[in-house]
């Protein structure tokens, strides 16, 4: 039980990560536009 609990607290962790590093980029290239 513990490692479901694990593996989707990572899962939100990864996607968390993923999304602000979309909008760090998005941001990045609109600001060398």
């Amino acid at each position: 039980m513990e490692d479901s609990i694990q593996k989707s607290c990572w899962g939100v962790t990864l996607r968390a990560l993923t999304g602000f590093a979309g909008v760090l980029f998005l941001a990045y290239l609109f600001g060398t536009i």
